[in-house]
């Protein structure tokens, strides 16, 4: 078997009751690999994680209420590879598709071991089982507390909008059974508040309330077993940033050989402060901030350019705080060449075409007058 195929699965079904896999109805299992996607969506990458199942169908339904903890390695360099599975479940699912487990150290739990890799069974990724392990048992041994304290396993948002709630999740393992989940945070205000986490499938789930302002909210996670042992992760800290709506560049337009003209509209915010207008750097390769404008501003002179050159700029808002907005939508305008002329707008054309006419006009009507 070689670790370059790419449909290598195994698969894990146990009962309680039926000592043969031709048997429907109540099986609960565990499939790792690399199938193509049409049994257990998404396709799975290196390392496959573990995909709960139940029943006995070919194959098994995917169970959507219960995760495990669980991936497929395999070792060494050269053909034939070793593989291991490894994964892990709570005793105590609380799932109606899966089977109870005693660990009472006298229940028995009846297993098959499937697996394939591009054979016969697989289709080329297709679950039907092709190699299967004779009828296998085993028992879970009774314990007592084991005093270990809940695994809390959290991964924080990078950071929060201002104006919009935030949710957080974790999943919370424990021997024993979980107890309570709890999210103890301070917003950015300062005030503190401590809620419990609501389960929902296999996640603790908790709804930070829309923060009003920028700053720093900070939290921890806690969870409590039904033994008394708990557990605390460590502070969070996450920065919660105002963004301000994104200005737009109306047009970028030559004044000269030396200097380009750009305007942009009025962002509509109360808390606008002011304006930043970026300049594309070719030889630095990055938007260099150029000028620090005022609400009121709708327009800036850039000059001191290269004539007959292209630049390209960008405009973002600010408030009080320094929350910035996203940048604007790139502007690009073109300076003109030293002997280039400057292109008046419409109206300035027609006036000075129509002066000269006026002079020429008068300028007949008194000559004539001295004539007579």
């Amino acid at each position: 078997m070689s670790a370059a195929q790419e449909h290598f699965w195994l698969g894990v079904q146990i009962s309680p009751e039926h000592t043969s896999h031709h048997f429907g109805d109540e099986w609960d299992g565990t499939f790792f690999g690399f199938w193509n996607g049409a049994e257990y969506a998404p396709t799975p990458v290196y390392p496959p994680r573990a995909v709960d199942t139940h029943g006995f169908d070919r194959p098994p339904e995917p169970d959507t209420l219960q995760d495990v903890f669980g991936i497929l390695r395999y070792s060494g360099s050269v053909a034939p590879y070793n593989f291991t599975a490894e994964w892990r479940r709570s005793l105590n699912s609380q799932d109606g598709d899966d089977i109870v487990y005693e660990a009472d150290g006298v229940t028995t739990y009846n297993f098959f071991v499937t697996t394939d890799s591009d054979g016969g069974g697989s289709q080329g990724g297709g679950i039907s089982h092709r190699q299967m392990t004779n009828l296998n048992s085993f028992r879970l041994e009774a314990t007592g507390s084991t005093d270990l304290p809940p695994t809390i396993v959290h991964t924080p948002p990078l950071e929060i909008v201002a104006g919009e709630a935030t949710t957080l999740s974790s999943r919370v393992v424990d021997l024993e059974g979980v107890a309570e989940v709890r999210v103890n945070y301070t917003d950015v205000h300062g005030l503190g508040a401590n809620e419990s986490m609501t389960l929902e499938g296999s996640l603790y789930i908790y709804t930070l309330p829309a923060q009003n302002a920028s700053g720093t909210l900070s939290y921890l996670l806690w969870a409590l077993d039904t033994t008394g042992n708990d557990a605390t992760t460590g502070v969070y800290e996450i920065s919660v940033v105002k963004l301000l709506h994104t200005p737009t560049i109306t047009e970028v337009v030559p004044d000269g050989s030396e200097c380009l003209l750009v305007r942009w509209d009025e962002v509509p915010d109360p808390s606008l402060t002011g304006y930043r207008l970026y300049r594309w750097n070719t030889s630095l390769s990055m938007m260099i901030g150029i000028a620090t404008l005022s609400a009121d501003d709708r327009e800036y002179l850039d000059c001191n350019l290269l004539p007959d050159t292209t630049y390209t700029y960008w405009l973002v808002a600010f408030d009080a705080e320094d929350n910035e907005s996203p940048p604007s939508v790139l502007g690009s305008g073109r300076t003109l060449g030293r002997s280039e002329p400057n292109p008046p707008p419409l109206a300035v054309e027609v006036s000075i075409i129509a002066a000269p006419l006026i002079a020429i006009i008068v300028g007949v009507v008194l000559l004539r007058r001295r004539s007579t």
